[in-house]
């Protein structure tokens, strides 16, 4: 029962960074007449939230091999509470971003650590289920964060930031109350952070996977972001609310989805998992692009949601799995360059929705997503087939 509690505040965390990622997407239209400026402009506080996420969790990881993953995550969560705060009274669209960047740097230091903490209390026989509902949750928080971004943007957009600041405060102290103080094992492997890095950089599967995991963020993220916008105008015309409870369903349907994918990566194979969330998850995004049905959408979204819970659980099982000594590394590798793609996808795909409208964002996420897949193919080795009986061996 007490591990119980541990794995559900390891979710709790990872549910709670993502929350403000995804916040801004149901809220566009109120963060341009507040601060008065363009929509390009307000969408550059994803990647001011995402990039500073992305390079800090290089290290944090590896960090957290020599000193106390608790600590690390608990000071994370404060700087991530302290700067939702911060955003909540921020009047100026320069200090705006400057709280972004200190979100994105705050849960840095948690993501990648969850991880490892999970891959430290949990038996291996259960690392697929575990990273199952540890990918649901992080979905959860990047589709949830809307619905309250939404929902509060009907009366003050700050009124979501001063949520997230202390959901944040509630998980640190959830964390030192629940979470043990662990004495890592790997110490003795970690007495250069350089070196660790090089090591899991260096393994082709990881490599593999920290590529598949940009493209199927940035197909993903970048697909949801300029979708966000043009529902909120003609012909669809939809509120922050009802936008909101769009980009929700997709998380919602993600904790249904993630057991099954879970008990699926342990009875068959990480690999096959990924292949199948991308196989769902390509022709589904190209499909947003003709709808035009609140509820079709809806259904997409959902499939498109339950297609990530597949891709995730297998991706993050195979980043705890391949080099067991560095999980924290590999963790930490593997998280900055998925939410890397996360980062980049609105900067790059901007000049496409100018130019052809929601259709040509559809279209390239498609590709992209597509690309992901055929990268997929190549994964080899025991940590990505026959999960079953590689345990058992084990």
């Amino acid at each position: 029962m007490r591990r119980i509690f541990k794995y559900i505040v390891v979710y709790f965390c990872a549910f709670t960074g993502p929350l403000a990622g995804n916040a801004i997407l149901s809220m566009l239209k109120e963060l341009q007449l507040s601060y008065n400026v363009q929509l390009d402009d307000v969408l550059l506080s994803i990647p001011t939230f995402m990039f500073p996420f992305a390079i800090f969790q290089l290290f944090s990881g590896t960090i957290s091999e020599r000193w106390s993953r608790r600590t690390l995550i608990f000071v994370g969560l404060l700087i991530y509470g302290l700067s939702s705060i911060g955003i909540a009274l921020a009047d100026d669209f320069f200090l705006f971003l400057l709280m972004r960047i200190g979100q994105g740097v705050g849960y840095a230091f948690v993501g990648p650590v969850t991880v490892a903490v999970l891959g430290d209390i949990a038996d291996r026989s259960k690392y697929g289920i575990l990273m199952g509902f540890y990918g649901s949750a992080v979905t959860a928080g990047l589709s949830i964060g809307p619905l309250i971004g939404g929902y509060t943007a009907m009366y003050d957009w700050r009124i979501a930031f001063w949520i997230f600041g202390l959901i944040s405060f509630l998980a640190a102290i959830l964390v030192l109350a629940v979470i043990p103080r662990i004495d890592q094992v790997e110490k003795r492997s970690n007495e250069r952070m350089v070196e660790n890095i090089r090591e899991v950089v260096r393994n082709r599967n990881l490599s593999l996977i920290s590529l598949i995991g940009a493209l199927a963020f940035f197909a993903m993220i970048g697909n949801l972001s300029f979708l966000s916008d043009s529902l909120r105008y003609a012909p669809f015309d939809y509120s922050s609310s009802e936008v909101g409870l769009l980009l929700t369903v997709a998380g919602l349907v993600g904790i249904f989805v993630s057991p099954i994918a879970g008990a699926f990566i342990d009875r068959f194979s990480t690999r096959l998992s990924t292949m199948i969330g991308l196989s769902i998850a390509a022709p589904m995004i190209a499909l947003l692009a003709l709808s035009d049905d609140y509820f079709v959408f809806m259904a997409l979204l959902a499939a498109i949601g339950a297609a990530g819970t597949f891709i995730w659980a297998g991706l993050l099982t195979i980043s705890i799995e391949e080099l067991p000594a560095l999980r924290g590394t590999s963790s930490s590798v593997f998280n900055s360059s998925r939410f890397s793609g996360y980062a980049i996808a609105p900067t790059l795909l901007a000049p496409v929705y100018a130019a052809f409208n929601f259709d040509g964002i559809a279209i390239s996420c498609m590709v992209i997503a597509i690309a992901a897949l055929i990268l997929s193919r190549c994964l080899s080795g025991k940590a990505c087939f026959h999960r079953r009986a590689i345990i058992s061996k084990d």
